[in-house]
Protein backbone atom coordinates (compact mmCIF):
# COMPACT_ATOMS: atom_id res chain seq x y z
CA UNK A 1 0.00 0.00 0.00
CA UNK A 2 1.19 4.01 -0.89
CA UNK A 3 0.68 6.48 1.46
CA UNK A 4 -1.20 9.32 -0.05
CA UNK A 5 0.33 12.66 1.35
CA UNK A 6 -2.44 15.46 0.29
CA UNK A 7 -1.41 18.88 1.49
CA UNK A 8 -4.46 21.18 1.55
CA UNK A 9 -3.49 25.10 1.21
CA UNK A 10 -6.03 27.04 3.28
CA UNK A 11 -6.77 30.41 1.07
CA UNK A 12 -9.89 31.48 2.31
CA UNK A 13 -11.10 30.14 5.23
CA UNK A 14 -9.92 28.85 8.70
CA UNK A 15 -9.74 25.68 9.59
CA UNK A 16 -12.39 24.35 11.44
CA UNK A 17 -14.57 26.05 8.32
CA UNK A 18 -12.34 23.43 5.85
CA UNK A 19 -11.92 20.49 8.07
CA UNK A 20 -15.73 19.28 8.63
CA UNK A 21 -16.09 19.01 4.38
CA UNK A 22 -12.75 17.36 4.44
CA UNK A 23 -13.97 14.60 6.81
CA UNK A 24 -17.14 14.18 5.93
CA UNK A 25 -16.01 13.08 2.72
CA UNK A 26 -13.32 10.95 4.35
CA UNK A 27 -16.13 9.28 6.12
CA UNK A 28 -18.76 9.11 2.96
CA UNK A 29 -15.50 6.76 1.89
CA UNK A 30 -16.24 4.66 4.73
CA UNK A 31 -12.77 5.29 6.16
CA UNK A 32 -11.94 6.09 10.01
CA UNK A 33 -10.10 9.07 10.35
CA UNK A 34 -7.69 10.26 13.15
CA UNK A 35 -7.52 14.57 13.60
CA UNK A 36 -4.58 15.28 14.68
CA UNK A 37 -4.90 19.20 16.59
CA UNK A 38 -2.10 21.71 16.72
CA UNK A 39 -3.14 22.00 20.56
CA UNK A 40 -6.27 21.27 22.90
CA UNK A 41 -7.86 24.75 22.15
CA UNK A 42 -7.82 23.62 18.55
CA UNK A 43 -9.10 20.32 19.22
CA UNK A 44 -12.27 21.98 21.13
CA UNK A 45 -12.90 24.38 18.21
CA UNK A 46 -12.66 21.03 16.00
CA UNK A 47 -14.45 19.14 17.61
CA UNK A 48 -17.19 21.88 18.41
CA UNK A 49 -17.42 22.33 14.24
CA UNK A 50 -17.82 18.60 13.86
CA UNK A 51 -20.95 18.53 16.02
CA UNK A 52 -22.16 21.32 13.91
CA UNK A 53 -20.77 20.85 10.57
CA UNK A 54 -24.52 19.64 9.20
CA UNK A 55 -27.61 20.72 10.29
CA UNK A 56 -29.23 17.38 10.02
CA UNK A 57 -27.11 15.71 11.91
CA UNK A 58 -22.88 15.55 14.03
CA UNK A 59 -19.66 14.12 12.51
CA UNK A 60 -19.21 11.59 15.05
CA UNK A 61 -15.95 11.57 17.09
CA UNK A 62 -13.86 11.78 20.59
CA UNK A 63 -10.76 11.97 22.01
CA UNK A 64 -8.26 9.22 21.24
CA UNK A 65 -8.14 8.74 25.57
CA UNK A 66 -11.66 7.90 25.14
CA UNK A 67 -12.86 4.21 26.01
CA UNK A 68 -15.10 4.56 22.79
CA UNK A 69 -12.40 5.22 20.36
CA UNK A 70 -11.93 2.31 19.54
CA UNK A 71 -15.46 2.50 18.45
CA UNK A 72 -15.94 5.91 16.83
CA UNK A 73 -15.29 6.49 13.45
CA UNK A 74 -13.64 9.97 14.25
CA UNK A 75 -10.78 10.79 16.88
CA UNK A 76 -9.40 13.28 17.84
CA UNK A 77 -5.64 13.93 19.27
CA UNK A 78 -3.30 17.08 19.70
CA UNK A 79 -0.14 14.30 18.92
CA UNK A 80 0.32 11.93 16.16
CA UNK A 81 -0.89 8.63 18.00
CA UNK A 82 2.01 5.91 18.75
CA UNK A 83 -0.49 3.44 17.17
CA UNK A 84 -2.59 3.71 13.90
CA UNK A 85 -5.95 4.69 15.14
CA UNK A 86 -7.63 4.70 11.31
CA UNK A 87 -7.28 5.02 7.71
CA UNK A 88 -6.79 8.50 7.41
CA UNK A 89 -4.61 11.33 9.39
CA UNK A 90 -5.78 14.58 8.53
CA UNK A 91 -2.89 17.13 10.35
CA UNK A 92 -3.20 21.01 11.76
CA UNK A 93 0.04 20.51 13.09
CA UNK A 94 2.71 21.78 10.50
CA UNK A 95 4.99 19.18 11.40
CA UNK A 96 6.81 15.42 9.77
CA UNK A 97 5.00 12.59 10.72
CA UNK A 98 7.00 9.71 12.46
CA UNK A 99 4.91 7.13 11.01
CA UNK A 100 3.56 8.32 7.50
CA UNK A 101 3.12 5.07 6.09
CA UNK A 102 0.73 3.35 8.44
CA UNK A 103 -2.26 5.44 6.64
CA UNK A 104 -3.56 5.04 3.20
CA UNK A 105 -3.97 8.94 3.11
CA UNK A 106 -3.05 11.92 5.06
CA UNK A 107 -4.36 15.49 5.28
CA UNK A 108 -1.84 17.73 5.40
CA UNK A 109 -3.85 20.76 5.53
CA UNK A 110 -2.13 24.59 6.38
CA UNK A 111 -2.46 27.98 6.85
CA UNK A 112 -1.34 29.82 3.18
CA UNK A 113 -1.63 32.97 5.34
CA UNK A 114 1.07 32.21 7.28
CA UNK A 115 4.25 32.39 5.61
CA UNK A 116 5.66 30.61 8.27
CA UNK A 117 3.63 27.83 7.51
CA UNK A 118 3.47 27.39 4.04
CA UNK A 119 7.44 27.31 4.09
CA UNK A 120 7.04 24.97 6.19
CA UNK A 121 4.61 23.14 4.50
CA UNK A 122 7.10 22.99 1.30
CA UNK A 123 10.12 21.20 3.79
CA UNK A 124 7.42 18.64 4.54
CA UNK A 125 6.34 18.24 0.76
CA UNK A 126 10.55 17.89 -0.01
CA UNK A 127 11.17 15.67 2.65
CA UNK A 128 7.78 13.26 1.83
CA UNK A 129 8.77 13.22 -2.15
CA UNK A 130 12.52 12.10 -0.80
CA UNK A 131 11.09 9.15 1.06
CA UNK A 132 8.72 8.11 -2.32
CA UNK A 133 5.37 8.88 -1.07
CA UNK A 134 2.25 10.11 -3.57
CA UNK A 135 2.27 13.61 -3.10
CA UNK A 136 -1.12 16.12 -3.98
CA UNK A 137 -0.65 19.51 -3.92
CA UNK A 138 -4.54 21.26 -3.31
CA UNK A 139 -5.39 24.62 -3.14
CA UNK A 140 -8.34 26.23 -1.64
CA UNK A 141 -10.53 28.25 -4.19
CA UNK A 142 -12.29 31.26 -3.39
CA UNK A 143 -15.41 29.62 -3.87
CA UNK A 144 -14.10 27.30 -0.56
CA UNK A 145 -14.17 24.44 -3.17
CA UNK A 146 -10.23 22.72 -3.82
CA UNK A 147 -8.43 22.31 -7.24
CA UNK A 148 -5.63 20.02 -7.34
CA UNK A 149 -2.62 21.72 -8.54
CA UNK A 150 0.22 19.62 -8.50
CA UNK A 151 0.65 15.29 -8.14
CA UNK A 152 3.91 13.24 -8.06
CA UNK A 153 3.59 9.46 -8.01
CA UNK A 154 6.18 6.80 -6.88
CA UNK A 155 6.23 5.52 -10.20
CA UNK A 156 7.09 8.89 -11.37
CA UNK A 157 9.82 9.84 -8.75
CA UNK A 158 11.36 6.71 -9.82
CA UNK A 159 12.08 6.97 -13.36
Amino acid sequence: MTTTIQFYHLLHTAAHAAIPKLVQRALDAEFRITLCCRDAAEKTQLSDALWSANPNSFLPHCDLESADAVHTPIVLSTSEPLEKTGDVLITTRGELLSHAARYSKILDVFDGMDEEATTAARARWKHYKDQGFALQYIKQQPSGGWQMEAQISPEKQAA
